[in-house]
């Protein structure tokens, strides 16, 4: 029945479409700057309601190779809006990119994660950043970019925290406000996301969030007021998850009363990317835009307005937004497809990777690198297999990534031959492959693997660090849109093959006046009180981007002291979390979990653990060493 409702459905469609009141054929008004309101009088109720709806999953289909998705602009992207080509509106594109450009074809820049560059706290690189990701994005013809992610990180186990920036207002507001203008600079829409309360992916389509106003206000919206008032994005997202009962998305106090009540905000609403059950409601309540949007949703909102169920004066207050919107982009100036130096947002890149390093340890000055260390034990599966960044929206499908071990022999170090022979060949293996993190076949698409840890016989251990000056271990974490992290050994906590890894590393090491350094390539916090002590110095490089191993390089060897500071608190166990306590726990499906209970209210990371200075951490908030 399911399947002959959708027939009918898109039956009815056609003889909507085809039976939708138009104007003449003859083109007699196009649209420019100057003349939105005559444009937006001379709108059929048709066309008014098709310019609310996205014109689909195609481009995005296209760029996950499923076939008879082809032919679109953007192959890739995440979506397009419908053109009224009577009225001279052109279509606009959509692209995901919290780190770069995420598009079918290689050759995007991809940058450090938004952890990595709230390490930083340099907002003046935050913004070359953001300029750079606004260039490559005119030069492909896309017209808006939905970045950045500003959520703030409740919970160390949130799935997408890598795409956020603090658990601090402060700090997300303003790395968001610097790559917000980064973006605009170059003639690009930049859309905040994901508004609001959007702090866990479990169950995000139907999580219901209960928080009190307060903390509401002054924690979970305040950076985005921030943003909002100080840098006007083009758009803004609304999410997926309801607040206190009511969905995000027909949320008429958040989208209308707050935003642009109490705010201003004048731009452009769009919906996430799914939950449009609904359409005529979401415009009513402050949506201007339905993405990616379906044929239905359109004739759905025309027979809501012919029947007064929603009032033409709210749909010409959303079409005129999109009028706004659109006669701001390059696709309707027609001056894209600029070309950009390549070689340089390569460069910003590495740079910016190297900045979002945080020393957390360094004992007797183990880093920076010796000159006399010449010689690496290069350990670990990840010091050959670079995470450069998540998956899902986070994904950038970059023309090539630099892991440590590349990094490391740039930089003129000699690793141990016989460590990387093994450690290719197991990559290579599928058994060495984690499940990608995230949304199935999605992320299978949009991300890259992690890596079981190898175990390495103590045998060839030994006769590595007998050769070496020096032993390395990368411990690498993947983090991805769809699923929270487990509390779990191989995800919070270390494995059992990690934590022999390093147990033995460190033994073997010290037994011959050698030391040991870490190295976490990881996407999220992870618990490192139960073994920090076993190593020398440990340096967190979060998702440092595709040059990420030439950067961590420069921050080992020294050519770049480490100056990143913690955007966020590594507790000692994760029950100290505040969170802790209502935050869903939940590997099986969405069924089990309804709604997230905020109790904690604004005990939110360092705000909870500067008040109580009896329950110790691991590393605090700003923390980070330099040499």
């Amino acid at each position: 029945m399911k399947h002959l409702h959708a027939i009918l459905l898109g039956a009815c469609a056609v003889v909507m479409t085809a039976c939708a009141p138009s104007a003449s054929d003859d083109i007699h008004l196009q649209l420019s700057a100057d003349n939105i309101d005559s444009v937006l009088a001379d709108m059929t109720l048709y066309e008014k309601t098709s310019l609310l709806v996205g014109a689909g999953w195609g481009s995005m289909f296209e760029g996950l190779h499923i076939p008879f998705t082809h032919g679109h602009r953007v192959p890739g992207a995440a979506g397009e809006s419908r053109a009224i080509k009577r009225l001279g509106i052109p279509s606009i594109v959509f692209s995901d990119g919290p780190a770069g450009l995420r598009l079918k074809q290689k050759g995007a820049t991809a940058f450090p994660a938004a952890i990595a560059l709230a390490s930083s706290g340099d907002t003046a690189l935050v913004r070359e950043v953001g300029r750079a990701i606004g260039e490559e994005a005119q030069a492909a013809g896309v017209d808006v970019m939905l970045m950045p992610g500003m959520n703030i990180i409740r919970n160390p186990l949130g799935g997408r925290n890598y795409e956020y920036f603090s658990e601090d207002v402060a700090l997300s507001s303003s790395m968001a406000s610097a790559i917000v203008r980064g973006v605009q600079s170059a003639g690009v829409g930049a859309c905040v996301k994901h508004y609001a309360l959007n702090n866990q992916e479990t169950n995000r389509f139907r999580n219901d969030v209960q928080v009190d106003s307060l903390t509401m206000h002054n924690i979970y919206l305040e950076n985005f007021r921030r943003t909002i008032e100080d840098t006007e994005p083009w758009c803004v997202m609304a999410s997926y998850n309801s607040v206190n009962g009511t969905v995000v998305q027909e949320n008429t106090y958040l989208l209308t009363d707050v935003l642009r009540g109490q705010w201003g905000y004048e731009g452009v609403v769009l919906t996430d990317w799914q939950r449009h059950t609904r359409p005529a409601e979401k415009i009513a309540a402050g949506v201007d835009l339905l993405m990616p949007g379906m044929e239905r949703r359109i004739n759905r909102i025309y027979r809501n307005v012919q029947q007064g169920k929603l009032s033409e004066e709210r749909l010409d207050e959303a079409v005129e937004c999109m009028l706004q919107l659109i006669v701001k982009t390059h696709t309707f100036r027609g001056d894209g497809g600029q070309a950009y130096d390549t070689l340089a947002h390569a460069a910003l890149a590495r740079r910016a990777g190297a900045a979002g390093c945080v020393l957390l340890k360094n004992a007797n000055n183990t880093l920076p690198l010796p000159q006399e260390v010449k010689n690496i034990a290069l350990l670990g599966v990840h010091s050959y297999r670079l995470i450069c960044g998540g998956t899902g929206s986070g994904f950038v499908n970059s023309a090539h990534r630099v892991s440590l071990d590349s990094g490391l022999t740039a930089a003129g170090y000699s690793l141990d031959p016989e460590l990387r022979r093994v450690y290719e060949q197991y990559a290579g293996t599928r058994k060495a492959v984690r499940k990608v993190s995230g949304m199935g076949i999605v992320s299978k698409y949009m991300g890259q693997p992690s890596y079981n840890e190898m175990d390495i016989q103590d045998e060839m251990l030994r006769a590595a660090i007998d050769r070496a000056d020096i032993a390395i271990v990368t411990v690498g974490r993947q983090s991805g849109e769809g699923k929270d992290n487990r509390l779990e050994k191989g995800y919070f906590y270390l494995s059992d093959t990690e934590q022999d890894l390093l147990r033995r590393t460190s033994a073997m090491a010290h037994e011959q006046g050698k030391r040991m350094v870490v190295v976490l390539n990881i996407a999220n916090v992870m618990e490192v009180a139960s073994w920090r002590d076993w190593a020398d110095a440990i340096l967190l490089v979060w998702c440092p981007g595709q040059e990420g191993g030439l950067a961590v390089a420069d921050v080992l060897s020294g050519a770049v002291p480490p100056t990143g500071k913690l955007p966020v608190t590594f507790p000692v166990r994760y029950e100290d979390v505040p969170s802790s306590a209502n935050f869903p726990l939940v590997t099986s499906g969405d069924k089990d979990v309804h709604y997230t209970r905020y109790a904690e209210g604004e005990n939110i990371g360092h705000l909870y653990f500067d008040k109580h200075p009896e329950v110790p951490v691991a590393y605090a908030f700003g923390f980070g060493l330099t040499y």
